[in-house]
Protein backbone atom coordinates (compact mmCIF):
# COMPACT_ATOMS: atom_id res chain seq x y z
CA UNK A 1 0.00 0.00 0.00
CA UNK A 2 3.03 2.23 0.20
CA UNK A 3 2.09 4.98 2.63
CA UNK A 4 4.75 7.59 2.02
CA UNK A 5 4.36 9.74 5.14
CA UNK A 6 2.29 10.45 8.22
CA UNK A 7 -0.33 12.11 6.04
CA UNK A 8 -1.13 8.74 4.44
CA UNK A 9 -0.48 9.80 0.82
CA UNK A 10 -0.33 6.66 -1.28
CA UNK A 11 1.49 5.78 -4.50
CA UNK A 12 -0.84 4.81 -7.34
CA UNK A 13 -0.28 1.08 -7.58
CA UNK A 14 -2.66 -1.84 -7.47
CA UNK A 15 -0.19 -3.43 -5.07
CA UNK A 16 -2.09 -1.60 -2.34
CA UNK A 17 -5.27 -3.36 -3.34
CA UNK A 18 -3.54 -6.72 -3.58
CA UNK A 19 -1.88 -6.38 -0.17
CA UNK A 20 -5.12 -5.44 1.57
CA UNK A 21 -6.78 -8.60 2.85
CA UNK A 22 -3.81 -10.97 2.58
CA UNK A 23 -2.81 -11.01 6.26
CA UNK A 24 -3.07 -13.77 8.82
CA UNK A 25 -3.14 -16.76 6.57
CA UNK A 26 0.04 -18.45 5.47
CA UNK A 27 -0.18 -19.23 1.78
CA UNK A 28 -3.42 -17.27 1.33
CA UNK A 29 -2.00 -14.60 -0.95
CA UNK A 30 -3.21 -14.32 -4.55
CA UNK A 31 -0.64 -12.29 -6.42
CA UNK A 32 -2.48 -11.95 -9.72
CA UNK A 33 -3.45 -8.55 -11.04
CA UNK A 34 -2.29 -5.64 -13.16
CA UNK A 35 -0.83 -2.26 -12.33
CA UNK A 36 -3.31 0.61 -12.35
CA UNK A 37 -2.98 4.35 -11.82
CA UNK A 38 -5.83 4.96 -9.36
CA UNK A 39 -4.77 7.13 -6.44
CA UNK A 40 -5.89 5.73 -3.10
CA UNK A 41 -6.17 7.46 0.21
CA UNK A 42 -7.28 7.13 3.83
CA UNK A 43 -9.37 9.75 5.60
CA UNK A 44 -7.73 9.29 9.03
CA UNK A 45 -6.43 12.51 10.57
CA UNK A 46 -3.12 12.74 12.43
CA UNK A 47 -5.08 12.77 15.70
CA UNK A 48 -6.99 9.63 14.76
CA UNK A 49 -3.78 7.88 13.73
CA UNK A 50 -2.27 8.74 17.12
CA UNK A 51 -5.33 7.27 18.84
CA UNK A 52 -4.91 4.01 16.91
CA UNK A 53 -1.19 3.61 17.63
CA UNK A 54 -1.80 4.50 21.29
CA UNK A 55 -4.38 1.70 21.44
CA UNK A 56 -1.84 -0.71 19.92
CA UNK A 57 0.78 0.47 22.41
CA UNK A 58 -1.58 -0.11 25.34
CA UNK A 59 -2.67 -3.54 24.07
CA UNK A 60 0.96 -4.63 23.79
CA UNK A 61 1.71 -3.28 27.26
CA UNK A 62 -1.23 -5.31 28.63
CA UNK A 63 0.73 -8.51 27.86
CA UNK A 64 4.09 -7.04 28.86
CA UNK A 65 5.43 -6.07 25.42
CA UNK A 66 7.03 -2.63 25.01
CA UNK A 67 8.23 -2.76 21.39
CA UNK A 68 4.77 -2.02 19.97
CA UNK A 69 6.03 -0.13 16.90
CA UNK A 70 6.54 -3.51 15.22
CA UNK A 71 2.83 -4.32 15.56
CA UNK A 72 1.75 -0.83 14.53
CA UNK A 73 3.91 -1.17 11.40
CA UNK A 74 1.78 -4.12 10.30
CA UNK A 75 -1.48 -2.15 10.64
CA UNK A 76 0.06 0.82 8.85
CA UNK A 77 1.05 -1.45 5.97
CA UNK A 78 -2.29 -3.25 5.80
CA UNK A 79 -4.80 -0.36 5.89
CA UNK A 80 -2.91 2.78 6.95
CA UNK A 81 -4.45 2.20 10.42
CA UNK A 82 -7.99 2.51 9.01
CA UNK A 83 -10.43 0.15 10.75
CA UNK A 84 -13.78 1.32 9.36
CA UNK A 85 -14.82 1.38 5.72
CA UNK A 86 -15.73 5.07 6.11
CA UNK A 87 -12.00 5.68 6.66
CA UNK A 88 -10.93 3.77 3.55
CA UNK A 89 -13.81 3.89 1.07
CA UNK A 90 -11.88 2.45 -1.87
CA UNK A 91 -11.78 -0.91 -0.04
CA UNK A 92 -14.66 -3.39 0.45
CA UNK A 93 -17.41 -3.10 3.05
CA UNK A 94 -17.24 -5.75 5.75
CA UNK A 95 -19.84 -6.70 8.40
CA UNK A 96 -21.24 -4.04 10.77
CA UNK A 97 -18.93 -3.02 13.62
CA UNK A 98 -19.80 -1.35 16.90
CA UNK A 99 -16.49 0.54 16.60
CA UNK A 100 -17.79 2.08 13.38
CA UNK A 101 -21.12 3.28 14.79
CA UNK A 102 -22.83 0.21 13.34
CA UNK A 103 -21.35 0.86 9.90
CA UNK A 104 -19.19 -1.62 7.99
CA UNK A 105 -15.69 -2.54 9.08
CA UNK A 106 -13.05 -2.17 6.37
CA UNK A 107 -12.58 -5.35 4.34
CA UNK A 108 -9.79 -6.30 1.96
CA UNK A 109 -10.19 -5.97 -1.80
CA UNK A 110 -7.26 -8.13 -2.89
CA UNK A 111 -9.00 -11.54 -2.78
CA UNK A 112 -11.50 -10.92 -5.56
CA UNK A 113 -14.74 -8.93 -5.97
CA UNK A 114 -16.29 -7.52 -2.79
CA UNK A 115 -19.46 -9.60 -3.22
CA UNK A 116 -17.44 -12.77 -2.58
CA UNK A 117 -16.78 -11.53 0.99
CA UNK A 118 -13.30 -13.05 1.06
CA UNK A 119 -11.15 -10.10 2.15
CA UNK A 120 -9.48 -9.57 5.50
CA UNK A 121 -11.34 -7.70 8.26
CA UNK A 122 -10.32 -4.64 10.27
CA UNK A 123 -7.11 -2.67 10.35
CA UNK A 124 -5.03 -5.80 10.92
CA UNK A 125 -6.87 -7.59 8.07
CA UNK A 126 -7.64 -10.91 9.74
CA UNK A 127 -8.56 -13.41 7.05
CA UNK A 128 -9.59 -17.05 7.45
CA UNK A 129 -11.56 -17.31 4.19
CA UNK A 130 -14.97 -15.67 3.94
CA UNK A 131 -16.17 -13.04 6.42
CA UNK A 132 -18.17 -15.70 8.30
CA UNK A 133 -15.21 -18.06 8.45
CA UNK A 134 -12.99 -15.30 9.83
CA UNK A 135 -15.56 -14.43 12.52
CA UNK A 136 -16.01 -18.11 13.39
CA UNK A 137 -12.25 -18.54 13.82
CA UNK A 138 -11.37 -15.40 15.78
CA UNK A 139 -14.71 -14.47 17.36
CA UNK A 140 -17.08 -11.59 16.65
CA UNK A 141 -14.84 -9.22 18.64
CA UNK A 142 -12.48 -9.23 15.65
CA UNK A 143 -14.88 -6.65 14.17
CA UNK A 144 -14.17 -4.12 16.96
CA UNK A 145 -11.00 -2.06 16.97
CA UNK A 146 -10.14 -3.31 20.47
CA UNK A 147 -10.73 -6.96 19.57
CA UNK A 148 -8.82 -6.66 16.30
CA UNK A 149 -5.88 -5.18 18.20
CA UNK A 150 -5.91 -7.86 20.88
CA UNK A 151 -5.92 -10.64 18.29
CA UNK A 152 -3.03 -8.96 16.43
CA UNK A 153 -0.83 -8.92 19.53
CA UNK A 154 -1.52 -12.61 20.16
CA UNK A 155 -0.95 -13.48 16.49
CA UNK A 156 2.42 -11.70 16.44
CA UNK A 157 3.62 -13.57 19.53
CA UNK A 158 2.52 -16.87 18.00
CA UNK A 159 4.21 -16.29 14.62
CA UNK A 160 7.51 -15.26 16.26
CA UNK A 161 7.41 -18.42 18.35
CA UNK A 162 7.15 -20.60 15.21
CA UNK A 163 9.18 -18.54 12.73
CA UNK A 164 11.93 -20.41 10.92
CA UNK A 165 13.84 -17.14 10.51
CA UNK A 166 14.34 -16.76 14.27
CA UNK A 167 16.60 -19.05 16.29
CA UNK A 168 16.41 -19.83 19.98
CA UNK A 169 12.67 -19.11 20.31
CA UNK A 170 10.21 -21.87 21.13
CA UNK A 171 8.04 -20.42 23.92
CA UNK A 172 5.86 -17.36 24.39
CA UNK A 173 8.30 -15.89 26.94
CA UNK A 174 11.19 -16.29 24.51
CA UNK A 175 9.11 -14.72 21.72
CA UNK A 176 8.40 -11.73 23.97
CA UNK A 177 12.07 -11.34 24.86
CA UNK A 178 13.17 -11.60 21.22
CA UNK A 179 10.69 -8.95 20.07
CA UNK A 180 12.19 -6.49 22.56
CA UNK A 181 15.58 -6.84 20.82
CA UNK A 182 14.33 -5.76 17.38
CA UNK A 183 15.09 -2.21 16.26
CA UNK A 184 14.04 -0.43 13.07
CA UNK A 185 16.84 -0.90 10.50
CA UNK A 186 18.98 -2.36 13.27
CA UNK A 187 19.29 -5.51 15.30
CA UNK A 188 17.15 -8.47 14.12
CA UNK A 189 15.30 -6.21 11.65
CA UNK A 190 15.78 -8.54 8.66
CA UNK A 191 14.52 -11.59 10.59
CA UNK A 192 11.47 -9.63 11.75
CA UNK A 193 10.45 -8.44 8.27
CA UNK A 194 10.98 -11.92 6.80
CA UNK A 195 8.75 -13.33 9.54
CA UNK A 196 5.99 -10.81 8.80
CA UNK A 197 6.08 -11.34 5.04
CA UNK A 198 6.03 -15.14 5.39
CA UNK A 199 3.72 -15.75 8.37
CA UNK A 200 1.49 -12.67 8.39
CA UNK A 201 1.18 -11.91 4.69
CA UNK A 202 1.54 -15.50 3.48
CA UNK A 203 4.11 -14.54 0.82
CA UNK A 204 6.68 -17.35 0.96
CA UNK A 205 10.11 -17.01 -0.68
CA UNK A 206 10.33 -19.06 -3.87
CA UNK A 207 6.54 -19.33 -4.19
CA UNK A 208 5.50 -15.65 -4.17
CA UNK A 209 6.56 -13.61 -7.20
CA UNK A 210 6.18 -10.32 -5.33
CA UNK A 211 8.24 -11.30 -2.29
CA UNK A 212 10.78 -8.48 -2.63
CA UNK A 213 8.00 -5.90 -2.99
CA UNK A 214 6.24 -7.22 0.09
CA UNK A 215 9.47 -7.19 2.06
CA UNK A 216 10.13 -3.59 1.04
CA UNK A 217 6.59 -2.47 1.82
CA UNK A 218 6.40 -3.84 5.36
CA UNK A 219 9.85 -2.44 6.06
CA UNK A 220 9.03 1.01 4.67
CA UNK A 221 5.62 1.28 6.36
CA UNK A 222 6.99 0.30 9.77
CA UNK A 223 9.85 2.74 9.33
CA UNK A 224 7.29 5.45 8.40
CA UNK A 225 5.11 4.98 11.47
CA UNK A 226 8.21 4.87 13.68
CA UNK A 227 9.39 8.24 12.33
CA UNK A 228 5.88 9.72 12.42
CA UNK A 229 5.60 9.49 16.21
CA UNK A 230 9.26 9.27 17.16
CA UNK A 231 11.46 7.24 19.49
CA UNK A 232 10.26 9.01 22.64
CA UNK A 233 6.67 7.98 21.90
CA UNK A 234 7.41 4.36 21.02
CA UNK A 235 9.76 3.58 23.88
CA UNK A 236 8.12 5.57 26.64
CA UNK A 237 6.87 3.90 29.78
CA UNK A 238 3.21 3.01 29.31
CA UNK A 239 1.09 2.95 32.43
CA UNK A 240 -1.04 -0.19 32.29
CA UNK A 241 -4.33 0.06 34.09
CA UNK A 242 -4.32 -2.97 36.37
CA UNK A 243 -7.26 -1.81 38.49
CA UNK A 244 -10.02 -4.41 38.41
CA UNK A 245 -13.05 -3.40 36.38
CA UNK A 246 -16.14 -2.70 38.44
CA UNK A 247 -19.43 -4.41 37.78
CA UNK A 248 -21.87 -2.56 35.51
CA UNK A 249 -24.80 -1.10 37.42
CA UNK A 250 -28.16 0.61 36.81
CA UNK A 251 -29.38 -2.04 34.38
CA UNK A 252 -32.64 -1.09 32.63
CA UNK A 253 -35.25 -2.41 32.15
CA UNK A 254 -35.43 -4.10 35.53
CA UNK A 255 -38.53 -5.49 37.27
CA UNK A 256 -40.61 -4.15 34.42
CA UNK A 257 -43.32 -5.33 32.08
CA UNK A 258 -42.47 -4.63 28.44
CA UNK A 259 -45.09 -4.65 25.71
CA UNK A 260 -44.52 -6.45 22.47
CA UNK A 261 -42.68 -4.23 20.02
CA UNK A 262 -39.88 -4.01 17.52
CA UNK A 263 -37.06 -4.09 20.07
CA UNK A 264 -36.13 -3.53 23.71
CA UNK A 265 -33.26 -1.14 24.54
CA UNK A 266 -31.04 -2.66 27.24
CA UNK A 267 -29.01 0.03 29.01
CA UNK A 268 -26.50 0.22 31.88
CA UNK A 269 -24.03 2.66 33.43
CA UNK A 270 -20.67 2.75 31.63
CA UNK A 271 -17.61 1.49 33.52
CA UNK A 272 -14.38 3.50 33.70
CA UNK A 273 -11.58 1.76 31.83
CA UNK A 274 -13.86 -0.64 29.94
CA UNK A 275 -13.48 -0.92 26.18
CA UNK A 276 -16.26 -3.47 25.49
CA UNK A 277 -19.15 -5.21 27.20
CA UNK A 278 -20.59 -8.74 27.07
CA UNK A 279 -24.29 -9.46 27.63
CA UNK A 280 -26.04 -12.72 28.48
CA UNK A 281 -29.82 -13.27 28.55
CA UNK A 282 -32.06 -16.11 29.72
CA UNK A 283 -35.80 -16.77 29.56
CA UNK A 284 -38.34 -18.73 31.56
CA UNK A 285 -42.04 -19.43 31.70
CA UNK A 286 -43.43 -18.64 35.14
CA UNK A 287 -42.26 -21.19 37.69
CA UNK A 288 -39.99 -23.04 35.27
CA UNK A 289 -36.20 -23.26 35.06
CA UNK A 290 -34.18 -20.58 33.27
CA UNK A 291 -32.89 -21.39 29.80
CA UNK A 292 -30.08 -19.66 27.91
CA UNK A 293 -31.39 -17.28 25.25
CA UNK A 294 -28.22 -15.73 23.77
CA UNK A 295 -24.85 -14.15 24.64
CA UNK A 296 -23.55 -11.07 22.84
CA UNK A 297 -19.83 -10.24 23.07
CA UNK A 298 -17.64 -7.24 22.31
CA UNK A 299 -20.26 -4.44 22.43
CA UNK A 300 -18.55 -1.05 22.52
CA UNK A 301 -21.35 1.08 24.01
CA UNK A 302 -23.40 0.88 27.21
CA UNK A 303 -26.65 0.10 25.41
CA UNK A 304 -27.89 -2.66 23.14
CA UNK A 305 -31.17 -3.31 21.31
CA UNK A 306 -32.59 -6.83 21.48
CA UNK A 307 -35.56 -8.34 19.61
CA UNK A 308 -37.04 -11.11 21.82
CA UNK A 309 -38.29 -14.00 19.70
CA UNK A 310 -40.22 -15.74 22.46
CA UNK A 311 -43.18 -13.73 23.70
CA UNK A 312 -45.15 -14.00 26.93
CA UNK A 313 -42.04 -14.95 28.90
CA UNK A 314 -39.93 -13.79 31.83
CA UNK A 315 -36.43 -12.65 30.85
CA UNK A 316 -33.35 -11.92 32.93
CA UNK A 317 -30.11 -10.42 31.62
CA UNK A 318 -26.70 -9.45 32.94
CA UNK A 319 -23.65 -7.59 31.64
CA UNK A 320 -19.91 -7.48 32.32
CA UNK A 321 -17.23 -4.94 31.42
CA UNK A 322 -14.07 -5.96 29.51
CA UNK A 323 -10.69 -4.45 28.72
CA UNK A 324 -8.63 -6.39 26.17
CA UNK A 325 -8.22 -9.88 27.64
CA UNK A 326 -9.73 -9.25 31.09
CA UNK A 327 -13.35 -8.82 32.18
CA UNK A 328 -15.20 -7.96 35.37
CA UNK A 329 -17.55 -10.37 37.10
CA UNK A 330 -21.09 -10.47 35.76
CA UNK A 331 -23.49 -7.87 37.12
CA UNK A 332 -26.51 -8.74 39.18
CA UNK A 333 -29.29 -9.80 36.77
CA UNK A 334 -32.12 -7.51 35.74
CA UNK A 335 -35.60 -8.91 35.06
CA UNK A 336 -38.44 -8.03 32.74
CA UNK A 337 -41.60 -9.60 31.39
CA UNK A 338 -42.05 -9.46 27.63
CA UNK A 339 -45.68 -9.47 26.52
CA UNK A 340 -48.36 -10.59 28.96
CA UNK A 341 -47.82 -14.07 30.44
CA UNK A 342 -51.35 -14.13 31.85
CA UNK A 343 -52.74 -14.04 28.32
CA UNK A 344 -50.97 -17.16 27.10
CA UNK A 345 -53.56 -19.12 25.15
CA UNK A 346 -54.59 -22.28 27.01
CA UNK A 347 -57.65 -24.13 25.68
CA UNK A 348 -60.38 -25.02 28.18
CA UNK A 349 -61.00 -28.68 28.91
CA UNK A 350 -64.07 -29.64 26.81
CA UNK A 351 -67.17 -30.85 28.63
CA UNK A 352 -67.83 -34.57 28.36
CA UNK A 353 -70.99 -35.27 26.36
CA UNK A 354 -73.94 -36.88 28.17
CA UNK A 355 -75.21 -40.23 26.98
CA UNK A 356 -78.02 -39.56 24.50
CA UNK A 357 -81.47 -41.06 25.10
CA UNK A 358 -82.19 -44.08 22.96
CA UNK A 359 -84.98 -43.56 20.48
CA UNK A 360 -88.08 -45.72 20.87
CA UNK A 361 -87.61 -47.02 17.36
CA UNK A 362 -84.31 -47.31 15.51
CA UNK A 363 -83.71 -44.48 13.20
CA UNK A 364 -81.21 -44.56 10.36
CA UNK A 365 -79.07 -41.47 10.83
CA UNK A 366 -78.15 -39.34 7.91
CA UNK A 367 -74.49 -39.53 6.98
CA UNK A 368 -73.08 -36.00 7.12
CA UNK A 369 -71.16 -34.77 4.13
CA UNK A 370 -67.41 -34.99 4.52
CA UNK A 371 -66.22 -31.49 5.44
CA UNK A 372 -63.80 -29.96 3.02
CA UNK A 373 -61.61 -28.67 5.85
CA UNK A 374 -59.46 -25.56 5.92
CA UNK A 375 -56.72 -25.26 3.34
CA UNK A 376 -53.05 -24.95 4.32
CA UNK A 377 -51.33 -21.66 3.42
CA UNK A 378 -49.30 -21.63 0.20
CA UNK A 379 -46.88 -19.34 -1.70
CA UNK A 380 -44.49 -19.27 1.25
CA UNK A 381 -41.37 -17.09 1.19
CA UNK A 382 -38.44 -17.40 1.80
CA UNK A 383 -38.32 -20.79 0.13
CA UNK A 384 -34.60 -21.40 -0.30
CA UNK A 385 -31.70 -19.00 -0.64
CA UNK A 386 -29.62 -17.02 1.85
CA UNK A 387 -30.94 -14.37 4.24
CA UNK A 388 -28.28 -11.77 5.13
CA UNK A 389 -30.16 -9.14 7.13
CA UNK A 390 -30.74 -9.19 10.89
CA UNK A 391 -34.44 -9.95 10.45
CA UNK A 392 -36.23 -12.37 8.12
CA UNK A 393 -39.75 -11.64 6.85
CA UNK A 394 -41.90 -14.77 6.43
CA UNK A 395 -44.83 -14.33 4.02
CA UNK A 396 -47.61 -16.59 2.73
CA UNK A 397 -50.91 -16.43 0.86
CA UNK A 398 -54.01 -15.74 2.93
CA UNK A 399 -56.55 -18.52 3.50
CA UNK A 400 -60.27 -17.77 3.26
CA UNK A 401 -62.07 -17.76 6.63
CA UNK A 402 -58.79 -18.06 8.56
CA UNK A 403 -58.81 -16.03 11.79
CA UNK A 404 -55.14 -16.53 12.58
CA UNK A 405 -52.04 -18.58 11.74
CA UNK A 406 -49.55 -20.72 13.68
CA UNK A 407 -45.87 -20.70 12.58
CA UNK A 408 -43.33 -23.38 13.48
CA UNK A 409 -39.58 -22.82 12.93
CA UNK A 410 -36.77 -25.37 13.25
CA UNK A 411 -33.01 -25.03 12.77
CA UNK A 412 -30.00 -27.22 11.94
CA UNK A 413 -26.26 -26.59 11.58
CA UNK A 414 -25.78 -29.58 9.25
CA UNK A 415 -28.99 -29.46 7.23
CA UNK A 416 -30.23 -32.58 9.04
CA UNK A 417 -31.11 -33.44 12.66
CA UNK A 418 -33.53 -30.54 12.93
CA UNK A 419 -34.15 -28.94 16.33
CA UNK A 420 -37.33 -27.10 17.22
CA UNK A 421 -36.63 -23.34 17.42
CA UNK A 422 -40.04 -21.89 18.39
CA UNK A 423 -43.74 -21.94 17.50
CA UNK A 424 -45.64 -18.67 17.30
CA UNK A 425 -49.42 -19.00 17.70
CA UNK A 426 -52.43 -16.91 16.74
CA UNK A 427 -50.65 -14.55 14.32
CA UNK A 428 -52.85 -12.42 12.08
CA UNK A 429 -52.10 -11.07 8.61
CA UNK A 430 -50.00 -12.87 6.04
CA UNK A 431 -46.48 -11.93 7.14
CA UNK A 432 -44.32 -12.26 10.24
CA UNK A 433 -40.87 -10.84 11.04
CA UNK A 434 -38.43 -12.99 13.01
CA UNK A 435 -34.90 -12.16 14.21
CA UNK A 436 -32.93 -15.46 14.11
CA UNK A 437 -30.59 -15.75 17.09
CA UNK A 438 -28.32 -18.50 15.69
CA UNK A 439 -26.02 -17.28 12.88
CA UNK A 440 -24.68 -19.39 9.99
CA UNK A 441 -27.50 -21.88 10.33
CA UNK A 442 -30.12 -23.64 8.19
CA UNK A 443 -33.73 -22.81 9.12
CA UNK A 444 -36.97 -24.37 7.93
CA UNK A 445 -40.53 -23.22 8.64
CA UNK A 446 -44.11 -24.28 8.15
CA UNK A 447 -47.51 -22.72 8.80
CA UNK A 448 -51.13 -23.62 9.34
CA UNK A 449 -54.36 -21.62 9.19
CA UNK A 450 -56.94 -21.67 11.98
CA UNK A 451 -60.42 -20.37 12.71
CA UNK A 452 -62.33 -20.53 15.99
CA UNK A 453 -62.94 -24.27 15.74
CA UNK A 454 -60.25 -25.95 13.66
CA UNK A 455 -56.83 -25.64 12.02
CA UNK A 456 -55.59 -26.83 8.67
CA UNK A 457 -52.83 -29.38 8.30
CA UNK A 458 -49.32 -27.99 8.59
CA UNK A 459 -47.89 -26.88 5.27
CA UNK A 460 -44.77 -28.49 3.86
CA UNK A 461 -41.51 -27.04 5.21
CA UNK A 462 -39.71 -24.28 3.32
CA UNK A 463 -36.03 -23.72 4.06
CA UNK A 464 -33.47 -20.87 4.06
CA UNK A 465 -29.92 -20.25 5.26
CA UNK A 466 -29.27 -17.39 7.72
CA UNK A 467 -25.71 -15.99 7.76
CA UNK A 468 -26.30 -13.37 10.45
CA UNK A 469 -25.08 -10.21 8.74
Amino acid sequence: MYATSSTSRILPFLLALLMLATACGEGSFDDTGAVETEELTSSLTSSQRRQRVTLIQQAAAEVGLKNSVLIAGIANSETYLAHCWSELTWACQGPPSASCGGGPVVAGSGDGPCWKEQGGLGYFQFDAGTYDQTINKYGRDVLTVEGNTHHAVEYVLDMVERSKYISGVSTRAQAMAWLETVRVDGRNWDAWIKTVVHYYNGCVPGRCSKYSQRYGKYSADTRAVYREFGQDFWYRDVVVNTDPLTLPEDLSPHMASVNRGDFIPLEWASVDGASTYDLAMEYSAAGQEWKSYHTWEGRSSSSFNVWPQITDMNYRWKVRACRFNTCSDWSEPAYFIYGNPSSVFTPDEPEQPTEPEQPEEPVTPEVPAEPEGMQSPASMSPAGGVESRQSVILTWSTVADAAHYDINVQYSRSGSDWTDYYTWSRRTGNDFTMWPQVDNTNYRWRIRACDSSECSDWSDFEQFYFNGK
